[in-house]
């Protein structure tokens, strides 16, 4: 207590020396002094009470993998989780609920990419954390796994990191994405494909066997009969392999003009690494996962030119916004802050956390049920992610991709139109 110094509590020195007239105190004496003292460490802790009542903070989870197989996307999207934090606290005050400003605060768990770690940890930052807002893991498998536990313990969820069907289309009430799903993913790039002359005509798929890659397929398919072209070569390789020689050298032996690889990161190294090694040319060769992350390029070095990906934002996106004022302030608080510059896993991370901040902000409360109804017909004109208008599943129905090409080693916009910062290279240029 500042200005209050609580009276010692004397006795006999060292040497039993008198102190002062008095040989000894008397016991009223010496229960005035306890009674101060007792009195100022009361008032010390009401103060420090009060100051802790002060401080009010929205507490989040997340189950997000740092070790493991995906683990590059996951630090990803806790940096941009990270960045949101920083910005809603220092930035911003806090996220108002009827006139009172709360910081946020994330408490983060390693899934190790492992479905089965990732419920578990649910359930912890539910059960023995008592936190029930919650950011999703990456990847459609844990997402789906780790969102069954949020709605066994009606936890809110906002999805940063998988997009698969079957997670949204199981009914469940608290998870929601800004985002729109996987059969998405290859649309934009088949209708630029569409668009070129002499338009190509067969196309080759060759995919993980994960929910992901599989929904994303699914949706290349049915866009590839509504645009005419034929799929001569569709076929699946096992989660997490090192070899997929074979099936390409099948797909060199029908020299199609378009070639889709589904899968994660890993995935999409693997597949430009083997294609250019048995000479797989292609007009378009483009990945489900990889192009927009900036270690693509370090891993494959110009082996990497010309390949085209997808995302659901780039930094040449730059839409105005009610948290951040537009793409580009994200852009440079990110650099800033991380020293890179942010790709789309950076993107989902601080998305997720607009998503939750303006869900809060309608719904003026913390209460998860309460959020989930302030998302039912949620709509925003423009948002870091574009426009949103949320269905009955919590998916973002306006949600749309971002086409990219590696160019002079770094991946830039070229589709829509509107947004490209580049011009589409076509046909890509054989292997050398």
């Amino acid at each position: 207590m500042a200005g209050f110094v609580a009276p010692a509590i004397l006795g006999n020195n060292s040497a039993n020396e008198e102190v002062g007239p008095m040989k000894e105190r008397s016991p009223i004496f010496c229960g005035g002094i306890l009674f101060f003292t007792l009195l100022a460490l009361l008032f010390s802790l009401f103060l420090s009470s009060e100051a802790w009542a002060e401080e009010k903070i929205i507490k989040f989870g997340c189950s997000i993998s740092l070790t493991g197989s995906l683990s590059r996307e996951g630090y990803g999207t806790r940096d941009g989780l990270e960045l949101w934090k920083w910005w809603v606290n220092e930035k911003l005050g806090g996220i108002d609920i009827k006139g009172v400003k709360y910081k946020v605060d994330i408490k983060y768990y390693d899934d190790e990419s492992n479905a089965v770690r990732t419920v578990k940890l649910i359930e912890k930052l539910v059960t023995d954390d008592g936190i029930k807002l919650l950011f999703s893991p990456y990847s459609s498998g844990l997402v789906f796994a780790g969102s069954a536990a949020s709605e066994k313990y009606k936890a809110l969820m906002v999805n940063v990191g998988g997009t698969a069907e079957q997670i949204f289309g199981r009914g469940f009430r608290y998870i929601v994405t800004g985002t729109g799903t996987s059969p998405l993913y290859f649309k934009g790039v088949l209708d630029l494909a569409a668009k070129q002359n002499p338009k190509p005509k067969t196309v080759a798929i060759l995919y993980a066997n994960d929910i992901f890659s599989r929904d994303a397929v699914k949706g290349a398919v049915d866009k590839c009969k509504e645009l005419g072209f034929e799929v001569t070569f569709n076929q699946v390789f096992p989660q997490g392999t090192k070899d997929i020689s074979t099936p390409l050298t099948e797909i060199r032996a029908l020299q199609p003009d378009i070639l889709l690889v589904g899968g994660h990161y890993s995935d999409s190294v693997l597949a430009v690494q083997q294609a250019k090694d048995l000479k797989v040319n292609a007009k378009l060769f483009s990945c489900l996962v990889g192009v927009p992350v900036p270690e693509f390029v370090k891993a494959l070095g110009k082996d990497a030119e010309d390949v085209v990906g997808m995302g659901w934002w780039t930094p040449d996106v730059n839409y105005q916004d009610p948290i951040w004022g537009s793409g580009e302030t994200f852009v440079k608080e990110f650099v800033k802050k991380f020293n890179y510059t942010p790709d789309y896993h950076n993107f989902d991370g601080a998305f997720g956390g607009e998503l939750f901040q303006l869900g809060i902000k309608k719904a003026q409360s913390t209460d998860p049920m309460e959020i989930r109804k302030a998302f039912d017909g949620f709509e925003v004109p423009s948002s870091l992610g574009g426009p949103i208008k949320m269905d009955k599943q919590g998916v973002n129905v306006l949600a749309q991709t971002v086409v990219l090409q590696i160019q002079n080693d770094k991946a830039v916009t070229i589709w829509p139109k509107q947004v490209a910062a580049a011009k589409f290279i076509y046909p890509k240029p054989p292997w050398e």
